[in-house]
C-alpha cells in the first residue's frame, strides 16, 4: 500500500478545489454503466478474456465506423513520499492490451480509456495506443519471472481538468504519446467528430506564430525599435522606448495583429478597440483577455531569455485577483536567445539613445545631460526559437510557481513587491508537462 497520498480535484459550483486523498474505483459494472450512458444502445461490451478486470467493448458512430475500448480506472502511480508527482495519473496495460489491439485494429479504431472519478465527477483520460505498442515492438512483455510485465500510459490532473472545462482536451506528450481527457457525456461527440478539441484562442495564436513572428534569425534594436515606434499611431502601443524591447516587441507583435484581425476570442488589453474589454479588464495588470463567454479568462506575454534561474512573470497582487476571478491564467512565454547590449562596442545601446534623442523624445527629466551609453543593458538583439503556454490554476499553482521579489525600486523609490516567478529549466528542458497548454516549435506545432 502506497504511504503516499496523491492530489485529487473536485468542482463544487463551478469552482475548482484540490485536496490531498486517496484515489477512488469504480468496479466493472458500474464502468461499463458509465459506458451504456455514453453510448446508449450503440455500446456492447465484449468478454476478452475470462476473469478480466477491465472493461472492454464497442462503440458504433452515428456513421457506422467502430470503436473498440479497453477500460481501466484512472490512479495515481504510487510508491515512496517523492518518487512520483501526486497529480500524476496512469492505467496500466500488459501484453493483453496489446493484443486486444492486434485482434480489433483492423476492425476498426482502438482507443484506451481511463476513468477517473473523484467525489461527483468522472472523467474519461484516453490514451492512442499506438506509441505506446511501438515501445515493445520486439518485445514479448513478459517480466524476467514469467508473469505479463506492467507499463503505465500516464495523464496529469491538470490535462483532466483541461478536458473537464473545454468537454474535451488533446495534446501529444513529451514522449509523442497522443493523450487527452474527455467530460463524461461528451465521449460519443468526441469519438464521432462532434467534438473537434479546437481551441479558437490556440488556433490564433498559432496564426501569429505562423504568419507574424520571425524565428531563429537575429532581430536587432534598429529594426525593432522604429517597428514599434511606427505602431504608435496605428494601434496606440507607446511602450517603444522602454530599453527591455525583446519583450514589449512580442506585445507589439500581438497589438498589430489583434488591431488588424480583431476577435472575440483574444485581445490585447493596452490597445484593444473593444470599449467592454478596456473596461473589465483595466484592473487586471495583465496583457491578454480571452473574452468570450465560454473561455472568459485572462492571460500575459512574455518573453524569457534561455539560461538559468527564474524568470518573474507578475505581480503577487494582480495575479491572486486575476485568479480568484477568471480561475486561470494562461502565461504565453516566448523564448530566445539574447545578445547583450555590449556587442559590438555597445553599437545597438548607442543606436537606440540617439534615436530617441534625434526624435526629440529624450526624457531630460530622468537623465539631464544626453548619454549615449544609457541603459546599457539593452538588447543587442534577439532570436526567439520557441514559444510554450502554461496555466496557472489552483492545481499548478504550488507545484510550479512561486512568488520572490523584484529587482531594484519604483521610480517614487518604495520597494517594488514580490512577484510570482518560474523556472526557467523547467520552461525549457521541462520533463514534467502537466501544466503545458501548448509547445510550438516554428518547424511545427505541437499540441
Amino acid at each position: 500500500m502506497s504511504n503516499v497520498i496523491p492530489m485529487q480535484m473536485s468542482i463544487c459550483e463551478g469552482e475548482l478545489h484540490t485536496e490531498y486523498a486517496e484515489d477512488s474505483k469504480k468496479n466493472s459494472e458500474e464502468i461499463a454503466d458509465l459506458l451504456k450512458k455514453e453510448f446508449g444502445s450503440s455500446f456492447s461490451r465484449i468478454q476478452y478474456r475470462r476473469r478480466q478486470r477491465v472493461v472492454t467493448g464497442s462503440y458504433e458512430t452515428e456513421d457506422h465506423k467502430e470503436v473498440y475500448l479497453m477500460v481501466a480506472n484512472l490512479t495515481f502511480m504510487g510508491g515512496k513520499e517523492g518518487q512520483h508527482r501526486k497529480d500524476l495519473k496512469r492505467i496500466q496495460y500488459d501484453v493483453t492490451w496489446r493484443e486486444f489491439y492486434e485482434d480489433y485494429s483492423s476492425k476498426g479504431r482502438v482507443l484506451w480509456l481511463g476513468l477517473y472519478s473523484y467525489k461527483d465527477i468522472n472523467i474519461w483520460a484516453f490514451f492512442e495506443p499506438e506509441t505506446y505498442l511501438q515501445k515493445h515492438k520486439d518485445s514479448n512483455m513478459i517480466s524476467k519471472g514469467g508473469h505479463k510485465a506492467k507499463y503505465s500510459c500516464h495523464i496529469y490532473l491538470n490535462d483532466l481538468y483541461q478536458g473537464y472545462t473545454g468537454g474535451s482536451y488533446t495534446k501529444v506528450d513529451k514522449n509523442k504519446n497522443v493523450v487527452g481527457a474527455v467530460r463524461t457525456g461528451e465521449l460519443a461527440k468526441y469519438l464521432a467528430g462532434v467534438e473537434k478539441n479546437e481551441n479558437p484562442i490556440l488556433e490564433i495564436i498559432e496564426y501569429i506564430n505562423n504568419n507574424a513572428i520571425e524565428w531563429n534569425r537575429w532581430i536587432m534594436a534598429n529594426y525593432a525599435i522604429p517597428y514599434m515606434k511606427n505602431l504608435e499611431e496605428v494601434t496606440g502601443f507607446k511602450y517603444w522606448k522602454q530599453n527591455l524591447w525583446n519583450g514589449w516587441y512580442i506585445e507589439a507583435v500581438y497589438s498589430e495583429y489583434l488591431h488588424k484581425y480583431p476577435s472575440e476570442y483574444i485581445d490585447y488589453i493596452a490597445t484593444s478597440d473593444n470599449s467592454d474589454v478596456k473596461e473589465e479588464y483595466k484592473d487586471i495588470g495583465l496583457d491578454l483577455a480571452f473574452p468570450e463567454k465560454k473561455q472568459h479568462f485572462v492571460g500575459d506575454l512574455k518573453a524569457v531569455c534561455e539560461g538559468y534561474g527564474s524568470t518573474l512573470l507578475n505581480d503577487k497582487s494582480k495575479v491572486e485577483y486575476a485568479l480568484k476571478k477568471y480561475k486561470r491564467i494562461w502565461f504565453i512565454i516566448y523564448i530566445h536567445e539574447k545578445k547583450p547590449g555590449k556587442t559590438n562596442d555597445y553599437e545597438m545601446v548607442k543606436w537606440r539613445n540617439n534615436y530617441i534623442l534625434e526624435l526629440g523624445e529624450w526624457d531630460y527629466k530622468v537623465h539631464p545631460v544626453y548619454e549615449p551609453l544609457s541603459a546599457p543593458n539593452t538588447p543587442h538583439s534577439v532570436s526567439y526559437s520557441e514559444m510554450i503556454i502554461i496555466e496557472l490554476n489552483e492545481i499548478t499553482r504550488d507545484k510550479y510557481f512561486s512568488v520572490g521579489a523584484q529587482w531594484g525600486v519604483n521610480s517614487d523609490g518604495k520597494i517594488r513587491g514580490p512577484k510570482f516567478k518560474v523556472s526557467k529549466k523547467m520552461l525549457k528542458d521541462i520533463t514534467d508537462d502537466s501544466f503545458v497548454i501548448y509547445r510550438f516549435r516554428p518547424e511545427k506545432a505541437i499540441h
